[in-house]
């Protein structure tokens, strides 16, 4: 059984309120996410060092060892800065753990810190493409929204 929505933790939800797909806990193994973010272009891309708002969204306060990059536009990218799209997923693996939360109809959050804990989310696999400067911090931001956290600027 393989279900792709745009975020995992939503299928989660146990009374079915935050997706229109419903998951029985018997039936579920796993659940895979993934989203298109731009890629940037090698050819243009600008580095730069982020400042602290930056480092404290990519939860790396503190550091000044970091360069992330940004578009800026080129010939190549006909001025886009961007050059093809790339993926960005998370996975929930439905253990026995977990699906004992479903069927007991657990909250959402409490279901998403059990699948989380061993596996990222699809925010934190797009911060490992933004620190390897294949996209910019906004795609992430555009396409995942973090606990707690608003991300869509």
């Amino acid at each position: 059984f393989k279900v792709t929505v745009r975020s995992p933790s939503k299928l989660l939800c146990p009374r079915n309120h935050c997706s229109s797909v419903p998951l029985k806990p018997r039936c579920a193994r796993n659940l895979c996410s993934g989203l298109l973010v731009r890629r940037l272009c090698a050819h243009c891309r600008e580095a730069y060092t982020p400042d602290a708002a930056e480092l404290d969204l990519l939860g790396l306060a503190g550091r000044s060892d970091v360069t992330l990059y940004r578009p800026t536009g080129c010939p190549q990218c006909k001025q886009t800065g961007f050059d093809g799209r790339t993926g960005v997923y998370e996975l929930v693996m439905v253990d026995d753990g977990l699906r004992k939360q479903i069927h007991d109809g657990a909250r959402e959050s409490e279901m998403a810190g059990h699948a989380f804990a061993r596996r990222k989310t699809l925010f934190q696999n797009g911060v490992d493409l933004v620190l390897a400067g294949t996209t910019p911090l906004s795609e992430v931001l555009r396409v995942s929204r973090e606990e707690g956290r608003d991300a869509g600027l």
